[in-house]
């Protein structure tokens, strides 16, 4: 089966705000989102087990929530109208278990992170966050969630030390209006910030730190929205 992003009506949202939210499935299936992290390519596509499943996914792209079956799969990621992959996984799914696949990596190396996802709410008036690094090949980075920006210099950060490909733990937090403040290791030096992003009560979010389109070597914060609660 092929899915045409550009055309089929999954509600896709660009770059900043991306929102989805896991919905009900059958017995031994499980649902499975795409996000394309991969850097120096307009757009890629996704095979499944060798067939075309996803096209045109653009840089910064995700997909709402899909339903698979609980087989192993072989994932491939190639650039979009390419039969060269830059990535091959193999995957083996859990039922009834929420996921998000981040192609990462650059066009002459593709890397992948797969992630459960705890899409409960964390209860009224909180929100729930984890923080993931997908920026290509970095360093490590303290990641700082703050109501207050003066907090980052003072409170212990929300990430600290970050690799790439790796995450943190989902944290519940009040709902409300934070900044998000990106800094080297054990460093003073703030290489990125995401300033006044609302984190609303019940919803659960990952925060993204991924390269800026057109310049591989800058950070940036893009937060998806794992768990939408509709008021």
């Amino acid at each position: 089966m092929k899915l045409n992003l550009k055309t089929r009506d999954i509600a896709l949202i660009f770059c900043l705000q991306v929102t989805g939210c896991a919905s009900d499935r059958d017995d031994n299936s499980t649902n499975l989102r795409f996000v394309n992290a991969v850097v120096g390519i307009d757009s890629v596509d996704m095979l499944v087990d060798s067939d075309d499943y996803l096209e045109n996914i653009s840089y910064l792209e995700s997909t709402a929530y899909l339903e698979f079956d609980t087989d192993p799969h072989i994932f491939q990621v190639t650039p979009s109208n390419s039969l060269t992959p830059i990535d091959t996984q193999r995957v083996s799914l859990q039922d009834d278990v929420d996921y998000t696949y981040i192609a990462c990596g650059d066009s002459s190396e593709g890397e992948a992170v797969l992630l459960k996802d705890d899409n409960e709410p964390a209860g009224d008036n909180s929100f729930k966050v984890r923080i993931v690094n997908v920026f290509n090949g970095s360093q490590g980075f303290d990641v700082s969630i703050v109501a207050n920006p003066g907090d980052a210099d003072t409170l212990q950060p929300t990430a600290d030390n970050l690799r790439f490909k790796a995450a943190t733990q989902y944290r519940a937090a009040r709902a409300g209006t934070y900044d998000i403040i990106v800094r080297g290791d054990k460093s003073d030096v703030t290489v990125a910030t995401l300033a006044g992003q609302e984190f609303k009560g019940e919803n659960v979010y990952s925060v993204l730190l991924v390269a800026e389109e057109g310049a591989s070597s800058e950070v940036r914060v893009v937060v998806l929205t794992d768990r939408d609660v509709k008021s």
